[in-house]
Formats: C-alpha cells, sequence, structure tokens
C-alpha cells in the first residue's frame, strides 16, 4: 500500500500546472483565444486590491468605483507591451507572462 501511495506521488509531481501560464508570444499568435483569459486574469488582480490594503505596500490604486471590462483589459495590456517593446525589444517582451504585462498596465494606469 504504500508503495502505490509513493508512485501516485511520483506521478502526480510530473502532472504540473506549472506551465498554465501564457507569454506575449502566444497571445500574439491568437489574440482572440485570450478574451476569457484577460476576463479572469484582469479580475484576480482587481481582487488583489482588497489584499494590497490589509498586508502591504500597494502596487497600484485603482478607484474603487471603477470598473473595467474586458476590452478594457485588452487595451491596457496592449498598450503597455507595445511600451514594453520600445523599452526591451520584442525578443524579451515574447518571453513576458501576460499577468506581468497587464499587472504594469494597472500600475501604469492607476499609480499611487
Amino acid at each position: 500500500m504504500k508503495k502505490i501511495f509513493i508512485l501516485i506521488f511520483i506521478v502526480l509531481t510530473w502532472c504540473n500546472i506549472g506551465f498554465a501560464e501564457y507569454t506575449y508570444k502566444s497571445y500574439r499568435q491568437n489574440p482572440s483565444a485570450f478574451v476569457e483569459y484577460f476576463h479572469g486574469l484582469g479580475d484576480g488582480i482587481g481582487w488583489s486590491i482588497t489584499m494590497q490594503e490589509k498586508i502591504g505596500p500597494k502596487f497600484f490604486c485603482q478607484p474603487r468605483n471603477i470598473a473595467i471590462g474586458i476590452e478594457e483589459y485588452i487595451e491596457m495590456f496592449e498598450t503597455q507591451a507595445a511600451e514594453f517593446i520600445t523599452k526591451f525589444g520584442r525578443e524579451e517582451v515574447d518571453n513576458m507572462n501576460l499577468g506581468l504585462i497587464l499587472s504594469y498596465a494597472h500600475k501604469i494606469k492607476f499609480p499611487c
């Protein structure tokens, strides 16, 4: 029985969800496939405002009375990606995670 648990544990360690983050390069290949992803990602970043108020320094300060829709998330993302491309180059930005770019877009749009 102990061997079965060890075998299951070993198998599950290879079932890693750590590769679930998408890069800018994958977004560029098919932007329309990421609309719902941005919806979830943006909402998650929005929820982080609540935690920022309780645990530490704020990364961005979005007013509570402003709701952001999917189109705005994508517009913020694309603006920030273009800025990063100018600053770091396309090759560097292609390897950036979408969440990182959208997080910085929030920081630029809603500075503290």
